[in-house]
This record gives C-alpha cells, sequence and structure tokens, in this order.
C-alpha cells in the first residue's frame, strides 16, 4: 500500500503539471503561429486537410486558437479529475464511492474529448482556409481509427466504474455483515 500511495503523490504532482500546462499550449501554437517554420506549420496541421498551410491572419490564428482551447479545457478537466483520484489513493483511498464518481467522470471526459476532437479537426480547416477567396473555403469531416479507439477506451473505463462500484457496494455489505 505504501508503494502504491508513493506513486500515486508523484502522478498527481504530473497530473497537476498537464493540468496546468495543456490550455497554455493553444496559446502558444496559435500565437506563435506565423513564427513557426513552413516544416512544422504543414506537420501540425497538415493532417487537418486544408492543403499547404501558409501565414494566417489575426482572426484565422484567434478561430483556431478557440477552437483548440475547448479541446484543451476538457483534456484539462480530464487531468484535474485525475488529479483528485490519484490524491485519494496517495491518501490509501482505494474503494469508495468517491473513486467510482471520479472513474465515472473521467471516462464521460474521456469520450467527450473524442467528440470535441472530431469537431476540432473538422472546425481547425475552417479556419486555416478562411482568408482563401469565396469558393476555396475548405470543411474536412474525419474520424480515425484513433478516434474510434479512444472511444472504446472511454466506454472501458464507464465499464471498470461499474465494477469499481459493485466491488464497493460488496466490501460495504461485508463490513456491516457480523
Amino acid at each position: 500500500m505504501i508503494t502504491i500511495q508513493r506513486i500515486s503523490r508523484r502522478f498527481r504532482v504530473l497530473f497537476i503539471l498537464l493540468m496546468v500546462a495543456t490550455p497554455v499550449l493553444p496559446l502558444v501554437l496559435w500565437g506563435g503561429f506565423n513564427c513557426l517554420p513552413d516544416v512544422m506549420r504543414g506537420k501540425i496541421f497538415g493532417d487537418a486537410g486544408a492543403g499547404p498551410v501558409r501565414e494566417l491572419s489575426l482572426t484565422a490564428r484567434a478561430m483556431g486558437c478557440a477552437i483548440h482551447m475547448v479541446t484543451a479545457l476538457i483534456a484539462a478537466y480530464g487531468f484535474r479529475t485525475l488529479v483528485r483520484l490519484f490524491g485519494l489513493y496517495g491518501e490509501g483511498k482505494i474503494f469508495l464511492a468517491e473513486n467510482v464518481r471520479l472513474y465515472r467522470r473521467l471516462g464521460l471526459v474521456i469520450i467527450l474529448s473524442m467528440i470535441a476532437g472530431v469537431i476540432a479537426n473538422s472546425l481547425t480547416t475552417i479556419a486555416l482556409t478562411i482568408d482563401n477567396p469565396p469558393g476555396h473555403r475548405m470543411l474536412s469531416l474525419s474520424l480515425s481509427s484513433s478516434q474510434v479507439m479512444t472511444l472504446i477506451i472511454g466506454l472501458l473505463v464507464l465499464l471498470i466504474a461499474r465494477i469499481m462500484d459493485a466491488g464497493r457496494e460488496l466490501q460495504e455489505e461485508q463490513q456491516y455483515t457480523v
């Protein structure tokens, strides 16, 4: 148990750092987008389907930042959930109703992040082509195997929450049996 508590405290610190850093990344990326080398701009946003990526106007960068800030805030909330969960583990609290609630929340956050990611990728093509003349703007819709895998992982976390809840109920029942 001591090992679990020690490792949990370390993970909690990692998740705190990720929770704070995640919303900063879209600001840095989109704010300095035009300063990035062409190769990096193409690598970062080439999968958005918008073709070659040139320098973007302030409007396009603000749109891109806003789009990705939504996904970043969802991820930050997921990290916050993990901070709370590993905080409980760090205190040696394993099978509590609060843990189950946090696992359920984490599963929903994973599913929501997948949905938001699909929408964000689609909207990013608009942000990248907003400065194009009418008729040359794009909207791209796609669903990748990694996004499907993320959905499956979210559903598995929800199932784990149910299993943990059943285990918690059995433990409580056993605790009060004389």
